[in-house]
This record gives C-alpha cells, structure tokens and sequence, in this order.
C-alpha cells in the first residue's frame, strides 16, 4: 500500500537555514519558505518495511551504485 507523509518545518528555520549558508537580502527572503512542507509517499509492505517512491508527488529513479 502507499502512504502520504507530511514533513514540515517553520520560516523562521529556515531563515536562520538560509543565514548559516550565507544568504542576504532578496535571496534570504526567497529561501525562507523553502521546505515549509514537503509531500513523501512511501510503498509500505505488510511486514513493515518502506521505501520513499515520490517527494511531492515525483516520482523516484533508482540510482545503480556499481562499480563500471
């Protein structure tokens, strides 16, 4: 089965987010509604276990880790 999980933080993080990285100005007061509240759908089996498939609403590609 799917579920839908909300994950959501405040402006007010953010905005010191966005100082600790140096931002001023226009772009700090861009920045500040950035990950206000974020959609993650995960694929849950009966035992458990889940993996995240989509953050709001796009879905996920597998990245293969081998070596070439």
């Amino acid at each position: 089965m799917e579920i839908d999980i909300y994950l959501h933080s405040s402006k007010e993080q953010m905005w010191d987010a966005g100082e600790k990285a140096g931002l001023r100005g226009d772009a700090l007061l861009a920045f500040r509604f950035t990950g206000c509240e974020h959609k993650m759908t995960y694929e849950v089996d009966e035992a458990g276990s889940s993996t995240l498939i989509a953050v709001d609403d796009r879905k996920l590609e597998a990245i293969s880790g081998g070596k070439d």
